[in-house]
C-alpha cells in the first residue's frame, strides 16, 4: 500500500478539501452528462503504481463505454418469423375467460349472501330463544321450534363425513358431485381447502372425471384470493399443471389424437380462474 493510501486509511489525508471538491464540481461530462467519479487526467494520477493502474483501468472502461452503443439490436432469424408462435396455438379466447369469471363471480356472490343469511338466521334464533325463555313458553311450542331449527340446520349442513386421507378424498371426488357450498363453508377448514388444491394438482390427468372439474370450481368459490405466498404458490402449481396439460392436449390433437372434452374444459377453466382471479396472468401468456 502506498503512502497516500495509508494516509487515507488513517484519516490523515493531507490534500486540501478544495482539491477534493474539484473532482465532483465544474461542468458535466459532455459524453455521459455527469461528474467524473475520479480524476482521470495524468496530472493528478501521482507516482503510486497502484493508483496509476486504477486510473489506467478506469480510463480503459471509459473508452469502452464511449465506443459502445446505447441500445443493442439483435437480428431475428427469418425462419422464426414464418413459424407459428406458441401463443397463437394455445390461445384462450377472451370471451371464454370472461364467461368463466362471470360464472365464478356470480357463484361467489351467491355464496357470500348465503353466509350472511345464515348468520342473520342464527342471530334471530338466539334472540327468539331468549324471548321464549322470558315468556315461559310451554314445552310443546319449544319442541316445535327445536324441530324446525334442526331441520334447517340439516339443510344448510349436509351430514357428509369429511374424508381423512388423500385416498378417501380421491374416492369421493371421483365418484360424486360436490355437496352444496354450505358444506365447504361450515365443515371444511381453510387448511383443508388448501390441501384439496394440492390433491387436485396431482389428480389432473387426461382421464379425469367430470366430477373433478365440479369439485375444483366449488373449491375456487370457497377459496378467496387473499392468500399468503405459500398458499398462492400452491394455487399457482395447479395453474401450471393445467397449462402443461393443455399444451400436451394441443400437441396430441395436432397428431390426430382424441382428447376428452371434459379434460380440455377442466384445464381451460383452471387456467382462466388462476390466471385472472388469483392474479397469475403470466400463465395466460401462452394461452391468450
Amino acid at each position: 500500500m502506498c503512502k497516500r493510501s495509508v494516509a487515507r486509511f488513517n484519516g490523515s489525508d493531507k490534500r486540501p478539501k478544495k482539491e477534493i471538491l474539484t473532482y465532483t464540481q465544474g461542468p458535466l461530462d459532455e459524453k455521459f452528462g455527469q461528474h467524473a467519479a475520479f480524476p482521470l487526467d495524468a496530472a493528478v494520477q501521482g507516482t503510486c503504481k497502484q493508483d496509476s493502474s486504477v486510473f489506467d483501468y478506469l480510463a480503459s472502461v471509459r473508452k469502452e463505454a464511449e465506443a459502445d452503443a446505447a441500445v443493442h439490436f439483435v437480428s431475428r432469424d427469418p425462419e422464426e418469423l414464418t413459424q407459428p408462435e406458441a401463443s397463437k396455438s394455445t390461445k384462450l379466447s377472451p370471451e371464454y375467460v370472461k364467461m368463466v369469471m362471470t360464472r365464478l363471480e356470480e357463484a361467489k356472490l351467491a355464496n357470500k349472501n348465503e353466509i350472511q343469511v345464515g348468520e342473520i338466521e342464527l342471530d334471530c334464533s338466539e334472540i327468539e330463544g331468549d324471548i321464549e325463555d322470558d315468556a315461559d313458553l310451554n314445552d310443546h311450542d319449544l319442541d316445535v321450534n327445536v324441530d324446525v331449527e334442526v331441520e334447517e340446520t340439516d339443510d344448510l349442513e349436509p351430514q357428509m363425513e369429511v374424508p381423512q386421507s388423500a385416498a378417501a378424498w380421491r374416492s369421493l371426488v371421483f365418484s360424486q358431485s360436490p355437496p352444496p357450498t354450505s358444506f365447504f363453508n361450515t365443515r371444511l377448514e381453510h387448511t383443508t381447502i388448501i390441501k384439496l388444491v394440492v390433491y387436485y394438482t396431482k389428480w389432473l390427468l387426461v382421464s379425469m372425471p367430470a366430477t373433478l372439474m365440479e369439485w375444483i370450481f366449488v373449491t375456487f368459490v370457497r377459496l378467496d384470493n387473499g392468500l399468503d405466498h405459500t398458499e398462492m404458490s400452491l394455487v399457482r402449481d395447479l395453474g401450471r399443471k393445467a397449462r402443461k396439460l393443455r399444451t400436451k392436449f394441443l400437441e396430441g390433437k395436432s397428431e390426430g389424437l382424441s382428447i376428452p372434452a371434459v379434460a380440455e374444459e377442466t384445464v381451460d377453466m383452471i387456467l382462466a380462474v388462476v390466471g385472472v382471479y388469483y392474479g397469475q396472468r403470466d400463465l395466460l401468456i401462452d394461452a391468450e
